[in-house]
């Protein structure tokens, strides 16, 4: 059993069960729960109300990651009315609760502020007003901020043997 639920990923994703399947979701899951595990340690049951928040949305984002999965409302041609009547009252403030504990690092990115800094009471307002196309474009973003950077991995390779050379 994860930390989260497949409900709870599809409260957050608002992709249904013809788009993805439970055991797609579950095993999405799975692989958030143990990149959880690696870096802060295994939970046991009762599972902490942030590690499952941190489950879910890790998951979500990985929901949004997938190649076939991405989509953009304005293209799709889903409007804000069609993600309000599949997301009720309750799952707005869940989502919005979720994206409230984000680190404060993620603010300014996920907010698309100008300004050098966002305050934790700006950040916490925006989401708070923020509409359902709203919502869905600040999951975008922090699935682009969630996924590794090839470019930023570097390793120095002082020992490494030249192919090339005749030596080798």
């Amino acid at each position: 059993m994860g930390y989260s639920s497949v409900s709870d990923v599809r409260v957050l994703t608002g992709i249904s069960a013809d788009v993805l399947s439970d055991s797609e979701v579950e095993s999405l899951i799975v692989y958030s729960d143990q990149q959880i595990d690696d870096d802060l340690g295994s939970f046991s049951t009762p599972v902490p109300i942030r590690i499952r928040n941190l489950s879910t949305l890790l998951t979500a984002i990985k929901v949004f990651s997938r190649p076939d999965l991405r989509f953009r409302l304005g293209q799709t041609g889903l409007t804000e009315q069609d993600l309000e009547k599949n997301l009720e009252l309750e799952d707005y403030e869940t989502v919005k609760s979720i994206l409230l504990t984000v680190s404060q690092g993620y603010y300014k990115r996920l907010k698309a502020s100008s300004h050098a800094y966002v305050k934790r009471e700006k950040y916490e307002r925006f989401i708070m007003e923020a509409s359902a196309e709203t919502l869905a474009k600040v999951i975008s973003r922090l699935a682009v901020l969630a996924q590794k950077k090839v470019y930023l991995i570097w390793t120095r390779c002082e020992n490494l043997v030249d192919p090339t050379s005749k030596g080798a």
